[in-house]
């Protein structure tokens, strides 16, 4: 205060270089706080500016320099610019994390721009250091926004952003999420998030790998628990099986729903996404439609389901497929259908026990296009409890004394190619190679003389088990299409 004093009687003698000179030198210890000394500097540079001009640069640099070194960078700046020391100037408004106002001072002078990359840096860090996501946008940081809600699992906001901001990372963004979901655990919601999103397809099939490893999470489900994902909000009402195909579908074509993708472009094998998860959206379509017949009691159709699920067997647990498939053939009476695949059921059961002395003799399915033991992937536990499994054991042998049940041979039926007597559920003729398309309600091959295809997504079935579903549900199996029988 003492020195205030000595200054203000400077000036009123006139003596302004000496005033001037005399508020200069008081610092944060001589003025005891902030307001003192910011209204000191402010005496002195508002003298030069009315009584010493040639000094005034001067005089604003020294007060700038006594500011700053109080970390009164606020105040400190404009003097510096007043002072042309643009560089300090930009630097106090950095370190008040006056962002904007550094970068617009830094842009306007040519020996500042170097600063510009700097302090957009810095007030990127700044801005997420303090989850500033307001901030962050308003400065045009919007990748920065995405990465900060993604690190605190606000995924929703993160892709609902994206979509607004930066609308080409989202699916990199979505990809992420699928990531996260996964690694919780939380295989419905992955689905429902690659349901809704297109992923980005890498060169190193990352991606592809990532969602084939999905599918076989989903199509692992008991079908207790795959009906259960329903009543989730982000399912859409779907089953878990109903959810892993459309999703699949919409990773092969993003812009197309099941209602415009039907099951014909399934063959074309040239495409390399048709041949990673063809086998997959078949299976996954088989699972959930046969949930649909078991729930509306269609028996024969919820029968045929599980026997073409034989042929994808390496895309779900093969124990569960051979045990559904033969426990539904004895509910509806075909006992020699349900001795040869409880039977094979018992060999893959006893090969999970003990593999390495698993000896599966595939004689009574050389003649169908159900894939042998050699070339699925055993899981590494059994899907059926062990009391099941003796139950079964105990059933499998009382028939093995009844000749009319332990001599049976698969049901055939006559190749539309060739004309040759082959296993009736085969959609490829072991004798002449033909291909027939897998009926969509059955997944039986579908015959020429009853060959009938959706209006809606062109979807071929066999006209007599298409018939018995739609009168029941109204719909096309695979579209959900509106339908009527005999169409």
């Amino acid at each position: 205060q003492d020195l205030m004093e000595t200054g203000r009687a400077f000036e009123q003698t006139g003596n302004f270089q000496r005033a001037i000179a005399t508020y200069l030198s008081i610092d944060l210890a001589t003025a005891q706080n902030t307001r003192n000394l910011e209204d000191a500097m402010d005496r002195a540079v508002r003298l030069a500016a009315q009584n010493a001009k040639e000094s005034y640069p001067d005089v604003a640099g020294a007060a700038a320099e006594r500011l700053r070194s109080a970390e009164l960078y606020l105040a400190a700046a404009p003097l510096f610019e007043h002072a042309q020391k643009h560089r300090e100037a930009v630097e106090c408004l950095a370190a008040a994390e006056k962002w904007s106002e550094a970068i617009s001072l830094a842009q306007r002078h040519p020996r500042t721009r170097e600063l510009v990359p700097r302090l957009e840096e810095a007030q990127r860090q700044s801005l997420v250091g303090r989850n500033d996501e307001r901030g962050l946008l308003e400065s045009g940081n919007a990748l920065a926004v995405l990465d900060l809600l993604a690190r605190q699992g606000e995924w929703a906001r993160c892709l609902e952003t994206a979509k607004k901001q930066a609308p080409q990372k989202l699916p990199h963004y979505a990809l992420q999420n699928v990531k996260a979901l996964m690694k919780a655990k939380d295989n419905i919601g992955a689905a429902a998030v690659l349901l809704q999103y297109e992923l980005p397809m890498s060169r190193d099939n990352q991606t592809a790998e990532l969602c084939s490893l999905l599918a076989r999470e989903l199509l692992a489900l008991p079908s207790n628990v795959a009906k259960g994902a329903s009543a989730k909000p982000e399912t859409g009402g779907r089953d878990a099986y109903g959810l892993c195909r459309d999703a699949l579908i919409h990773l092969l074509d993003p812009h197309a729903g099941p209602g415009s993708f039907g099951a014909g472009p399934l063959r074309d094998r040239s495409v390399p996404l048709v041949m990673a998860f063809g086998k997959s959206i078949w299976t996954a379509h088989l699972l959930h439609t046969r949930l649909r017949c078991e729930e509306a009691q269609m028996g024969s159709l919820s029968t045929k389901q599980a026997i073409a699920l034989l042929r994808y067997c390496t895309e779900f647990p093969v124990d569960r497929a051979f045990f559904d498939a033969g426990m539904v053939c004895k509910r509806e009476g075909w006992m020699d259908m349900a001795f040869l695949f409880l039977n094979r059921f018992l060999d893959i059961a006893d090969a999970i026990e003990d593999p390495d002395t698993a000896q599966i003799d595939n004689a009574d399915f050389k003649d169908t296009d159900i894939p042998s033991p050699f070339e699925v992937e055993l899981p590494e536990s059994n899907a059926i409890d062990k009391e099941t499994r003796e139950q079964t054991k105990n059933l499998v042998l009382n028939w093995g004394v009844d000749s009319s049940v332990s001599d049976a041979k698969e049901r055939t039926s006559r190749c539309d190619n060739c004309g040759e007597e082959v296993y009736e559920a085969a959609c490829t003729c072991p004798v002449c190679k033909h291909e027939s398309d897998p009926c969509i309600v059955t997944g039986f091959p579908v015959k020429k003389q009853t060959r009938m295809e959706c209006r809606s997504c062109g979807s071929a079935a066999n006209s007599p088990d298409w018939n018995v579903f739609v009168r029941s549900t109204g719909q096309c199996p695979w579209c959900g299409s509106q339908a009527d029988a005999g169409t």
